[in-house]
């Protein structure tokens, strides 16, 4: 027996007027500080959050289909990295022969100085982490993706295939009909083997007190062994394909999975590799696997999307030689041949090296070219009518779209109302800055368009179809806070240094949005762009007015230091021993309603309807940030650090529970600049109107009382009486 229960409510504003359609809520962390009590930590706090302050990046986030609170978040984790000197980049070898070190040093920005690593420290690496939240994103607690760590012995870690390898990261999460979600990840040991995993989460949606996710089981996709001169797996995507199914017991969705696996061969100006798609039918428990880049052997980065309309598959990728983006189709019995998308106007790559504080300068100073890696992959999507198939990616062009090898990095976007079979020229998504509202913590009145890169992009259903577009994006250099050591070293021009890079210590990188218009057999209109990064006044002095310069953003200040706003510092060297900057290969965009079961049918469908997204659309997103990361200040014998040097001094660091002992050798005790490591993950909501909030959306009626704890923000910027209606 259903009943229904009215509520009148009168909702305030949420976050004020924003003056433009799309809301951004607040920037949250994924993985807090957790503490049991105040003044008590349990000995799994640690795995609950960020306890000691250390790094996470390459976030990736989906919504349960069950229930739109409820989230689940996966990112590259250097909690479980627990030496005074860490490792490199995750993911990629340290010990290998010298033609190795240069092709992961020219295609994934690996710094010379980390193969020069001591030999023992190979096998210290970061792993895969994950947070769940039951409030919309409003707040997270944390833990392990199974099979990380030995020191893991619960039975769905001893079960895991990758039990006892050394390594994990490049984690890929989708969610999928029923509330299940599909984790896709890397697993390895250095000089040993790695192994691409996957595994099948459940969200029961049964609880309102307690957790409703449940870990099922993990399997083993692909393997391939890294001795020296040998394979490895790298960089996963996925995509699903609904089959129409009505009960959550068949077979609603199958899996697809792509993915690099690089094959040893080949020589300086040839590193060879294979893209293999790989199919489930079964849950994630078996796959078919298939080769599928023809004859291109010098690529990486696939993306791949499902055409919801006729199921057909696509998959992109990167091709280094020649540089340009690749298109192949399946419509269900093979796959076509691959397609240079830009052959008849040829690519002007952007792709950028890890630039350590080790490695020798092109200007006056290696500060102001230190700088992450970021390499041009591609990003799709497609809207949820089918009508239009989109790819972005970042690359040297003009504000038109022109290649320019001589011009800095921009996301562009090209798409195809057919299938593939013609596309449209580039077009640049964010070719205009427009100042950010007020009161918000944008601080950002309007700058100059800076270099972009990293875009992500995903859609959803909407009068029209909406798209969402982010990426990273450099502010400029404006002093005091944030200058080049010396200004002959930076291009106002191109916003890039020296080296035709985007480094430099104190650059600031916010991610931003754009939403596009996508309506069915109309081209795609970009709205103008909007930030997404949010960040934190600092307290006002008596009488003081609060302002939206850099000037009001809250300060950290270091013992003996000139105080500095509060941001994300690309250039912070926190990886590779304190030598290398790390901002990671991607962000994580992704609609808030990707699957419904539909009301007539019963079939789980895509969301391709207004009414399946009933407060507008709404993505989630995540990134990584270094605005909480904190400088050093004092060397290892307690001396002042000169101001300006720190850039220097990251390895001057041990994790929390460490100090020098008289010979000047790291023991358990105090620790040295624990902050320098906590990069974290944040996450911002984009909405378009009404947020209802609840932590179970399903509760058996027992009268005469039954109780819907929700939340209910009104995101728009009108004052308005909603009616909610429990059935």
């Amino acid at each position: 027996m259903k009943r229904s229960v009215l509520l009148m409510l009168l909702v305030a504003l949420a976050i004020g007027q924003m003056g433009y359609a799309q809301q951004v809520g607040d920037n949250i962390n994924v993985l807090p500080v957790y503490k049991t009590a105040d003044d008590y930590i349990d000995a799994l706090d640690y795995v609950r959050g960020d306890l000691y302050g250390n790094r996470q990046g390459e976030p990736k986030i989906a919504v349960s289909t069950v229930n739109p609170d409820h989230m689940l978040a996966v990112f590259n984790d250097f909690r479980t990295v627990d030496v005074p000197d860490d490792p490199p980049l995750p993911g990629l070898l340290a010990s290998l022969p010298e033609e190795r070190q240069w092709t992961l040093t020219k295609y994934f920005g690996v710094p010379a100085s980390a193969f020069e690593q001591p030999a023992h420290l190979a096998g210290l690496e970061a792993g895969v982490g994950m947070s769940v939240s039951y409030d919309g994103g409003l707040t997270w607690v944390g833990g392990f993706v199974p099979g990380q760590f030995l020191g893991d012995t619960t039975p769905a870690s001893i079960a895991s295939p990758g039990y006892g390898l050394e390594g994990g990261s490049d984690p890929i999460l989708l969610a999928a009909p029923c509330g299940r979600f599909y984790l896709i990840w890397l697993q390895f040991t250095r000089n040993d083997v790695s192994r691409l995993m996957a595994a099948l989460i459940q969200d029961h949606n049964d609880s309102d007190i307690g957790h409703t996710f449940t870990w099922e089981y993990s399997t083993l996709i692909a393997e391939a062994h890294n001795a020296a001169n040998g394979p490895f797996v790298d960089k996963p995507e996925g995509s699903l394909t609904l089959t129409g199914a009505t009960d959550c017991s068949d077979i609603t969705e199958e899996l697809n999975v792509t993915w690099t696996q690089f094959t040893g061969k080949g020589n300086l100006s040839n590193f060879q590799n294979k893209l293999f798609f790989g199919k489930s039918v079964d849950q994630a428990q078996t796959f078919d696997i298939t080769k599928v880049d023809d004859n291109y052997t010098d690529t990486s980065g696939t993306a791949t999307v499902v055409d919801p309309v006729t199921n057909d598959t696509y998959v992109f990728f990167r091709s280094f030689n020649p540089p340009t983006m690749v298109m192949t189709k399946n419509k269900g019995t093979k796959w076509s041949k691959p397609v240079d998308l830009l052959e008849t106007d040829p690519m002007a790559p952007f792709d950028m090296p890890t630039v350590s504080t080790l490695d020798l300068p092109f200007g006056s100073s290696i500060k102001d070219e230190i700088a992450p890696r970021a390499n041009a992959f591609p990003t799709a999507a497609v809207t949820p009518d089918g009508g239009t198939l989109m790819l972005a990616w970042h690359e040297r062009v003009t504000v038109q779209g022109v290649p320019d090898p001589f011009e800095g990095p921009k996301a562009v976007m090209i798409f195809s109302q057919d299938g593939g079979t013609t596309w449209s020229d580039r077009q640049v998504i964010a070719p205009t800055h427009p100042p950010s509202p007020a009161g918000l913590g944008f601080f950002n009145p309007g700058f100059p368009v800076g270099p972009q890169i990293q875009p992500r992009l995903s859609c959803t259903a909407g009068d029209p179809n909406q798209c969402l577009a982010i990426f990273f994006e450099s502010r400029p250099y404006s002093a005091p806070w944030s200058n080049p050591a010396d200004p002959s070293d930076w291009d106002p021009t191109t916003g890039l240094a020296k080296d035709g890079f985007l480094g430099g210590y104190d650059r600031v990188m916010d991610v931003r949005g754009v939403l596009i218009d996508a309506p069915m057999g109309g081209d795609p209109v970009f709205n103008p762009s909007f930030q997404i990064s949010r960040y934190s006044y600092r307290p006002l002095l008596n009488g003081e007015e609060t302002g939206e310069t850099v000037d009001y953003v809250e300060e950290i200040c270091p013992p003996g230091q000139t105080c500095y706003p509060s941001l994300n510092y690309s250039g912070y060297p926190h990886t590779g021993g304190g030598t290398s900057p790390f901002l990671h290969d991607y962000l994580s965009n992704d609609p808030m309603v990707t699957y419904v079961k539909d009301a007539e049918t019963g079939v789980w469908r895509v969301a391709e309807r207004p009414e399946d997204t009933p407060y507008g659309a709404a993505f989630i997103t995540a990134f990584p940030d270094n605005r909480n990361v904190e400088r050093p200040f004092e060397n290892w014998d307690g001396s002042p650090i000169p101001e300006g040097d720190n850039w220097q001094s990251f390895g001057i660091y041990t994790p929390a529970g460490f100090e020098l002992d008289t010979n000047g050798q790291p023991v358990f005790g105090s620790c040295y600049h624990p902050g320098s490591r906590d990069q974290n993950v944040l996450t911002a909501k984009i909405s378009l109107g009404l947020r209802v909030t609840a932590p179970t959306n399903y509760k058996p009626f027992e009268p005469p009382v039954i109780e819907f704890p929700m939340t209910v923000w009104n995101n728009t910027d009108q004052e308005r009486q909603f009616e909610l209606m429990l059935t």
